[in-house]
């Protein structure tokens, strides 16, 4: 490509002169084509980096054009290690207009062509001149975006340390803050209402803080409890139901479709979520070990509607899957964390998601790396979650907080 001076105005090295913002001069539409993106995987031996090239449809991002600002971008970036450096994009104008552009550190005017590649790692100048020859023209910033970290991919940084780890331990987080309960000693610990509640010497107990709780209920004649949602908590009696209460007073048995030897009973995590077609329901999930299951974690829910005088829906388990290598397995210490819209869990090394609502469960090491230093890689890691952040307390007391980048970045309306 070579560059050529326009000759169809008079006044060239008088641009500020020539700048026009009239409707009759503007850029109409801007759009780019296929671009290449530079991708990394694991080699066979599960160690090694494997580079290769893929060639993905960019025209699904649209650019947005702000005539008063003079500027063209698009809303949503690129993916991660998208070359830009030869574009071919496509730009249109009003009324005939004549389309050319510049780099910002070079003088140099070139004709705008269908067939250009162009470079895009810094912005450029694309301009509009009037079809009249008076050399009136409307410039236009124009960037490409493209996204500076993975969105997909796991990021760890570590939280803390903490120096006396008990052996059977549960991670709860509140607020962005981390606490890590000894369920020895605060039995069925869980949050509800903004507060932890916990069992001890067979009496039902509050905390603000975690460590000075107030009594709720002088009795406590349930073998634990199993979590809460938004406006009930749930205990496991002793001959294996699920009662349910709003003020850890007054509880109601629930009913129960299934069988009550597969209720969780031990190492049991509670995960609640919004439904998002109706803001006044919810479903309670629970996941743990069962006395009558010698293999593999079962998984409960239920459906919580938040209207006083509502229907009351019962517990259903989700059903076994017909492969077993897609089955939670059961396992001591069994910790499990919503993330990212799916339910998670870490145990030998590996992350093992579900995004079903614990119905079949999948290892994934394309996206949920564990932290570089991270060691155990034996048994369960207790794991917590936030809204953006997920959170890992290894054995040795060290403290891990992970983010997939995604969830960080500011969504536009």
């Amino acid at each position: 490509m070579s560059a050529v001076v326009l000759t169809f105005f008079s006044c060239l090295n008088e641009d500020k002169q020539n700048v026009t913002y009239t409707d009759d001069i503007a850029i109409s539409s801007f759009s780019i084509g296929t671009l290449k993106r530079t991708m990394y995987t694991k080699a066979s031996d599960g160690v090694t980096d494997s580079v290769y090239t893929i060639e993905f449809n960019a025209g699904k991002y649209k650019f947005s054009i702000d005539h008063n600002n003079g500027t063209i971008s698009n809303e949503d970036s690129l993916p991660i290690r998208t070359d830009v450096r030869r574009v071919v994009c496509t730009a249109t104008a009003y009324n005939g207009g004549i389309l050319a552009y510049r780099k910002p550190a070079n003088d140099t005017i070139f004709y705008y062509n269908l067939t250009d590649s162009l470079d895009f790692t810094d912005s450029l100048e694309f301009r509009v001149y009037a079809s009249d020859g008076t050399g009136n023209y409307r410039p236009y910033n124009t960037k490409i975006n493209v996204h500076k970290q993975n969105g997909d991919s796991l990021y760890w940084m570590r939280k803390g340390f903490l120096t006396d780890v008990p052996k059977h331990k549960k991670l709860l987080v509140r607020d962005g803050e981390c606490f890590v309960f000894d369920t020895d000693k605060d039995s069925g610990v869980m949050l509800f209402s903004g507060e932890f509640y916990a069992v001890h010497d067979g009496k039902l107990e509050k905390s603000a803080n975690g460590k000075d709780w107030t009594q709720v209920a002088e009795e406590f004649p349930f073998k634990t409890l199993l979590g809460a949602g938004t406006v009930e908590m749930y205990a496991l009696s002793g001959d294996g139901k699920i009662y349910s209460s709003h003020d850890g007073l007054h509880w109601v048995a629930d009913e129960v479709d299934g069988d009550l030897q597969l209720l969780p009973s031990t190492d049991v995590s509670c995960i609640c979520k919004a439904v998002k077609s109706n803001a006044e329901t919810e479903k309670v999930i629970l996941v743990g070990n069962a006395e009558g299951d010698e293999s593999y974690a079962t998984v409960w829910t239920k459906v919580v509607e938040k209207r006083m005088g509502s229907d009351k829906y019962a517990w259903t388990m989700a059903r076994y899957t017909m492969q077993e290598a897609l089955s939670l397995k059961k396992t001591e210490g069994l910790s499990v964390a919503a993330y990212d819209d799916a339910l998670a869990s870490l145990y030998d090394g590996k992350f093992y998601l579900s995004q079903d609502e614990g119905l079949i469960w999948k290892v994934n090491t394309s996206q949920y790396y564990l932290p570089y230093d991270f060691s155990q890689r034996t048994g369960c890691v207790a794991l917590g979650a936030s809204d953006k952040n997920i959170f890992l307390l290894e054995d040795n007391g060290i403290l891990w907080q992970g983010v997939i980048n995604r969830l960080t970045w500011k969504k536009k309306d």
